[in-house]
């Protein structure tokens, strides 16, 4: 049975296997920064491209305002416990459409891999190169940045949203065409990842994403939400088209 989660005036109904995920989510503990600015940024007519989509958090609350929603999600576990949820809210789910795929800067099939176990909302397609043999891996279908951009109507209000554990650092130049299309975008950067699969140092972690910021400058505000020279694990970024 579905359960009812009431949060900021408005209800979802869940059907996953993330329980205390929603007691965080309906207590305001889990990203309340990022639910605040989708609600600030959507508009009735703008489409919302979630880019990990994980169970649907984000998505479910894009669609209360959103009139299209795009989600990106390649786990197959998250993915069908996603679209448990989206059968427990119609409504909301009338104007989702999913794309069991995950975004990779080449058409060709990609491999992937959870930290703890599928759809613990960290799974990565770094991880997969990692010599963790008792921790499964699984081949999934990309979808390019230009494909996702070519699902767009040329005058369509966008606003985007990235959290792919790790996944961010390689499309960072193919992604841009697809970034200059939207209104605003927020990304997150999972540096402990990045390191753990990369071999970077933090330094490099942080160097990298000064780049990209300081390519996007002349269109976008950028606002880093945090500290990008703490120890932190993650760093978002918010852009702003000017």
């Amino acid at each position: 049975m579905a359960r009812q989660i009431d949060y900021k005036n408005r209800t979802l109904f869940i059907d996953d296997a993330q329980p205390t995920f929603w007691d965080k989510f309906c207590k305001g503990l889990w990203e309340p920064e990022t639910l605040s600015l989708i609600d600030d940024l959507l508009a009735p007519d703008t489409t919302f491209i979630d880019i990990g989509a994980w169970v649907g958090p984000t998505s479910l609350w894009a669609s209360f305002t959103a009139k299209r929603v795009i989600a990106l999600e390649a786990d197959p576990v998250a993915l069908s416990q996603f679209r448990s949820n989206l059968l427990a809210n119609p409504t909301l789910a009338d104007h989702i459409e999913v794309i069991a795929k995950a975004l990779y800067p080449k058409n060709e099939p990609v491999f992937m891999r959870a930290n703890r176990k599928p759809g613990d909302s960290m799974s990565s397609i770094l991880l997969a190169s990692q010599p963790q043999p008792e921790k499964p891996v699984w081949q999934v279908q990309p979808i390019t940045p230009s494909e996702v951009l070519a699902l767009m109507e040329p005058d369509e209000d966008i606003i985007l949203k990235m959290d792919i554990e790790g996944g961010e650092y390689s499309l960072l130049s193919e992604i841009v065409p697809l970034l200059l299309q939207t209104r605003a975008f927020l990304i997150s950067f999972h540096r402990q990842v990045a390191e753990q699969t990369l071999g970077w140092t933090r330094q490099k972690s942080i160097e990298v994403e000064e780049q990209f910021m300081k390519n996007l400058q002349p269109t976008f505000t950028v606002t880093p939400i945090g500290d990008k020279h703490t120890n932190s694990s993650t760093f978002e970024v918010l852009f702003v088209r000017k």
